[in-house]
């Protein structure tokens, strides 16, 4: 068909070409002839859209093609990866669902910190499966594994073939910026984070390390820029309290008061917040403030590791002053 049809389309422009040169009758020939293949070209194109119809109407759901639930996939679910890998082990299917079961098996022996089994079912299922998802997550475990045993280029190389197979998996852009991060390639990292950020620019996560490493580079400007993008966008304790302590130590007071009263008002991290409190206040030399939240912090807890020492080396400041 797609003979006929490109040589219908140059016999077209070959009469097109010659049309004003031929005679009345040969013209109205050519017309009929014409018009017969408009017809039929018309009849091909609606048996196009009526199959087209039908494929989109029968088109597999990811989630149906995808959707594999067992006893195994239950306990991985409840993080019980030990009984998860014992029934995953034993359980039965075919085709792409023996293939996730793998794939499950797989993160289990991850999780469990068995790192022999875990290569081995990830590398047996990359060669087995065709499915660009399987495929994907396959690579994706082999580079969380990399991760965990700190071999950072190891997990770039996966992470970076990962991408190939679902490009539009942030995660993948976002954990290859920390692992240039841990590796200290800190201008590879900043260009996965600026990356990440522009995919989604609500991924506080991403600003904060993305401040990190352009203080790294020199850049502290467009660093602590970053960092308060960051702190408007994360909420988990241990975030806050880690830049809190970058902006504390970069002299950033005002701004690690921030971070502390965000954890402090959702009654987070005590201890924390009432050192951070009294430390930045001292730092801000408003003496007060300082010394009422040092008296909370010793109420609280008399024997707090690190609050006699702040407070003795801001008390000597002060006496200096």
């Amino acid at each position: 068909m797609d003979n006929w049809l490109l040589e219908n389309v140059a016999w077209v422009e070959e009469l097109q070409a010659s049309w004003d040169n031929q005679p009345l009758s040969r013209q109205r020939e050519q017309l009929a002839k014409l018009e017969n293949l408009s017809n039929s070209i018309l009849d091909y194109w609606v048996g196009i859209e009526e199959q087209l119809h039908y494929f989109k109407e029968h088109l597999k759901n990811d989630d149906e093609v995808y959707n594999y639930r067992s006893t195994g996939t239950t306990y991985f679910e409840l993080e019980m990866f030990e009984k998860a890998r014992e029934h995953l082990q034993l359980e039965k299917e075919t085709g792409v669902k023996d293939e996730l079961r793998l794939l499950y098996l797989a993160y289990s022996y991850l999780y469990c910190d068995q790192f022999i089994q875990a290569k081995d079912q990830f590398l047996y299922l990359l060669q087995l499966t065709k499915d660009h998802v399987i495929k994907h997550h396959t690579l994706f475990g082999l580079a969380c594994m990399a991760c965990k045993k700190s071999k950072y280029d190891e997990a770039i190389f996966f992470f970076e073939q990962t991408k190939e197979w679902l490009p539009e998996d942030d995660d993948v852009v976002y954990n290859l910026g920390i692992c240039h991060f841990l590796n200290h390639s800190f201008a590879h990292a900043v260009r996965y984070f600026y990356e990440a950020i522009k995919r989604n620019d609500h991924d506080g996560e991403a600003y904060y390390f993305l401040g990190c490493c352009l203080i790294e580079l020199g850049e502290r400007q467009a660093g602590f820029r970053a960092l308060g993008q960051a702190l408007h966008l994360l909420h988990s304790t241990e975030s806050l309290l880690g830049l809190a302590y970058i902006l504390e130590w970069n002299g950033k007071h005002e701004a690690a008061l921030d971070c502390y009263k965000k954890l402090h008002t959702d009654g987070r991290e005590t201890e924390a917040c009432l050192h951070g409190f009294a430390w930045n206040y001292g730092m801000l030399n408003k003496r007060e403030l300082s010394l009422n939240y040092f008296k909370k912090l010793f109420q609280l807890n008399p024997t707090h590791p690190t609050g006699a020492d702040s407070f003795k080396w801001l008390a000597s400041i002060w006496v200096c002053s």
